[in-house]
């Protein structure tokens, strides 16, 4: 990720004909920022691209310390790029039902097509974790997975409700014999069996196929997780234990992307709270 930005800004000085040196003004770093800009890249990029020129010139900083120079960070001149906050695009519960009664049980593509969905739908991992999940990671009797190396590098468990229990055992029953330890299996493919791992885009062609199948708008998997979220902050989990069990770094990034839109849950408290007072 860090060298695909460093990688642009790179691109960006050789392209504009400045010397080597004024890639370190501020000046060469803000004509970038703009330049982005004008060719349309969000504003969320453009942070990022500020964000891995940060940690770039922080390492340069401290590496001329060490060797007894001193570096005049450009980025100390810098603001850092605003990024307007906007609601998650959060996947429809109508559809991921339609989604899910489209998908029929004629053979394991369909009953791992199903049960994908409701993986994601019903523990809120990344599709990246959940390619990467293996049939011990399942906890049946207790109720939880476990997240190996998460974002971050950290493992953590995820609680799953009975839906997900009914799916996981159709999908169990109908899983092929084969060696392969990973939860998700392909179908077909080169090989023509079932010896490897679903991975995280195969999953999004599988959204992109059922939900063309389904005559519904494209779901992808994150709009998933965000659905995760605000549904159980909106049914009363608490804000620590929606934070540890989606892999957030703290509970304050979960209230940055969530709070906001936890209407439903809001309501219901005030009107406990309220209930008995006099008007």
């Amino acid at each position: 990720w860090y060298a695909q930005q460093l990688g642009t800004y790179a691109a960006y000085v050789a392209s504009s004909g400045v010397a080597r040196n004024s890639a370190y003004e501020p000046e060469t770093i803000e004509a970038f920022m703009i330049h982005e800009r004008k060719r349309g890249v969000s504003d969320s990029t453009i942070q990022a691209r500020f964000r891995a020129l940060r940690a770039f010139f922080k390492w340069q900083t401290r590496r001329t310390k060490r060797g007894g120079e001193s570096f005049d960070n450009p980025l100390d001149y810098i603001d850092l790029p605003s990024v307007a906050k906007k609601k998650p695009k959060v996947a429809s519960v109508a559809n991921l039902k339609r989604l899910i009664a489209s998908i029929a049980s004629e053979d394991f593509r369909d009953i791992r097509d199903k049960f994908t969905v409701r993986l994601l739908w019903s523990t809120g991992v990344r599709v990246g974790e959940a390619c990467k999940l293996e049939l011990c990671d399942i906890d049946m009797a207790n109720g939880f997975l476990m997240v190996r190396d998460g974002k971050g590098g950290k493992d953590r468990i995820c609680p799953f409700d009975e839906s997900f229990k009914t799916a996981y055992l159709e999908y169990l029953l109908n899983r092929p014999s084969t060696e392969c330890a990973r939860l998700l299996l392909t179908c077909g493919g080169k090989t023509k069996d079932f010896s490897a791992g679903l991975l995280p885009n195969g999953v999004r062609q599988m959204l992109r196929r059922r939900c063309d199948e389904a005559g519904i708008a494209l779901i992808n998997p994150h709009s998933i997780r965000h659905l995760y979220a605000i549904e159980r902050l909106n049914n009363g989990m608490q804000l620590s234990a929606v934070s540890a069990a989606m892999g957030h770094s703290s509970v304050s990034f979960t209230a940055s992307h969530y709070a906001r839109w936890m209407s439903s849950g809001l309501r219901r408290e005030y009107d406990n709270a309220t209930r008995n007072l006099s008007t």
